[in-house]
């Protein structure tokens, strides 16, 4: 479970670049392939430094969760995002 603290997902994320990068003279689309793997581990970074940022941040209880939800929604999509263009 340590891929769930944001030193881990940092981490993964450094290892998501370290192991795709090799790979990139594969494919055709090197550029996309790269965009890919960057927006991959930026999803990854995201997922937990914008739910601290939310909850720094000083709203209403009641909003909160908007934002919390909003701040997953977004890092979700960077990360779907990155497969869409490395796949």
């Amino acid at each position: 479970m340590a891929f769930l603290f944001p030193v881990g997902l940092s981490a993964l994320a450094m290892v998501v670049l370290g192991a795709g990068l090799p790979f990139s003279g594969k494919f055709r689309r090197r550029r996309r392939y790269i965009g890919g793997l960057i927006s991959i581990a930026a999803g990854l970074i995201s997922l937990w430094l914008l739910q601290i940022i939310v909850s720094v941040m000083d709203v209403q209880w009641e909003t909160r969760w908007v934002l919390q939800i909003g701040a997953f929604i977004l890092s979700f999509f960077l990360l779907a995002s990155g497969v869409g263009a490395v796949c």
